[in-house]
């Protein structure tokens, strides 16, 4: 049995009085704990606020590594281009095209890739919805900013070597393969 009383005072000041109370309505009523609603609150809230701090500790490294990832992978597709952008500068093509070409394909991709990743987000958040507390499991501005850093690596990850690649001398860039 639970008894739940609402006192200004706070929970070791009062307990004394509040067993006497008890023992006065029935002696053999075995009283086992007495304790403040804001540790019982708090108890129920232990293993939920546990997987939410759980899960940003590892979000940031996993949103780093995501990064680091994209960055790479864009940088090593244009890079791997180097000849044909040599070829296309021989042939007339300024470097503003080089750049909007590049720039093009890799959002292209990068486009892709975060709608693939949108849709995975959405079934993996749709899981874990009973681990979160007070929290949408489609939390728009979450999407949102992680989609626009990635973007936003993305486009450096493009841009750098791209800008690179058409600063080159034409012969250079045919030669190094």
């Amino acid at each position: 049995m639970t008894i739940v009383t609402r006192t200004a005072v706070a929970v070791p000041g009062i307990t004394e009085q509040l067993k006497q109370i008890v023992r006065a309505a029935d002696p053999n009523l075995p009283i086992t704990r007495v304790s403040a609603m804001d540790a019982i609150v708090n108890q129920s809230l232990e293993s939920p606020r546990f997987y939410g701090i759980l899960f940003s500790v590892f979000t940031v490294p996993a949103l780093a590594l995501g990064g680091i990832g994209v960055y790479g992978l864009i940088s090593s597709a244009v890079s791997q281009r180097t000849d044909e952008i040599g070829i296309r500068l021989a042939l007339g093509a300024t470097r503003g095209d080089i750049i909007r070409q590049e720039v093009g394909m890799g959002l292209k991709m990068t486009a892709l890739g975060m709608g693939i990743g949108l849709l995975a987000a959405v079934g993996v958040s749709t899981l874990l919805s009973s681990l979160l507390f007070e929290a949408s499991p489609f939390d728009l501005p979450v999407f949102a900013g992680t989609a626009t850093m990635l973007a936003v690596i993305a486009l450096l990850g493009i841009a750098t070597p791209a800008l690179r690649a058409s600063r080159m001398d034409p012969l250079v860039a045919i030669r190094a393969d």
